[in-house]
């Protein structure tokens, strides 16, 4: 007897491990879903693209205690067509932020949500630290499929490489307390996300709130107020510098006049050629005193022969007179 109930137990306990239910994918009825269940949803596809390594519960790991990481699986341009680098058919592998910029990054992860899983996605601390700004990282609903979509902005003042498979943010996931009537994909049809396209490349700008384009327009117009005023400061220059160079000249005019007519070099120069011109004027007198004197011995002289032939004409005409 003793050892058949043995075996009765020994069958049952067989019956019980083949007919066991298996152990639930999420074992929590309402709340954050623990490492392990996150490695299940890995396992089962729910979540893909994540780079498992061989010890998933280390500090390395993208699997933390309560999130998973994710990482950039694209880099997309702003204003890029669907052709071009950083377009909608090519995505960047890697990109330097440069600051005020912003780009569009799609992560490496896929998901697959259960119709009773959502999660909220959190940008990583040493974003923050290097000044970068995740947009649009929020939460994400329950039977969401695709990948998570991001905007990045460098607010800071240094240029920002970017990667792909660089961290880019944090998941968590949920348990809703209640299964949705509907989920994300079945509201749409079956639908799933998409990467980002053309049309979301139009919407942004290459830099934070179009700033390159706000500076180039103060800029014109800083430059504009500035040439006006210039040129204004250059009306009044010109016009100070001609008032100048006539004060100017009438200033080095009246020296020019003081100076010659009160310097003692000029009354020196006034005597000098005072006594020059009299000099000029006593040689021109001198001169024609021996003009005169000249011209009075000349009549002298003639005088002289004059008298000498009068005297002979006299002696002559005494000879010629017949005696008596």
């Amino acid at each position: 007897m003793h050892r058949l109930i043995k075996k009765l137990a020994r069958l049952l306990k067989t019956l019980v491990k083949l007919f066991a239910l298996p152990e639930p994918l999420i074992s929590c009825e309402v709340g954050m879903l623990s490492d392990h269940e996150l490695l299940g949803l890995i396992d089962r596809k729910i979540i893909s693209g994540v780079d498992v390594p061989p010890d998933p519960f280390t500090s390395e790991s993208p699997i933390q205690p309560s999130s998973i990481d994710l990482h950039i699986g694209g880099i997309y341009l702003p204003g890029a067509s669907a052709e071009q680098a950083g377009g909608e058919n090519h995505p960047l592998d890697d990109y330097l932020l440069r600051p005020g910029g912003t780009v569009l990054i799609r992560s490496s992860e896929m998901l697959s949500l259960l119709d009773d899983v959502g999660g909220l996605a959190f940008p990583p601390a040493h974003f923050a630290v290097k000044a970068l700004l995740v947009t649009n990282a929020g939460h994400v609903d329950p039977e969401y499929k695709g990948p998570l979509k991001f905007t990045v902005i460098n607010m800071g003042h240094e240029p920002q490489p970017l990667k792909v498979h660089d961290r880019v943010g944090t998941l968590i996931l949920f348990k809703t307390s209640q299964q949705p009537r509907k989920g994300w994909t079945t509201r749409r049809n079956g639908e799933p996300g998409r990467s980002p396209n053309t049309r979301d490349l139009r919407y942004l700008a290459p830099d934070f709130a179009d700033m390159t384009a706000r500076a180039r327009d103060i800029a014109r117009e800083e430059v504009a107020a500035a040439n006006t005023a210039f040129q204004r400061l250059e009306q009044r220059s010109n016009r100070l510098i001609a008032i100048t160079g006539i004060l100017s000249s009438l200033f080095i005019a009246a020296i020019i006049a003081f100076f010659g007519f009160y310097s003692p070099v000029s009354k020196l120069e006034t005597k000098v050629d005072t006594m020059r011109e009299q000099f000029v004027e006593t040689k021109r007198l001198d001169g024609a005193l021996e003009t005169l004197r000249s011209q009075q011995q000349d009549s002298i002289g003639q005088r002289i022969r004059i008298d000498r032939l009068e005297e002979r004409t006299a002696v002559l005409e005494k000879k010629l007179r017949p005696s008596k």
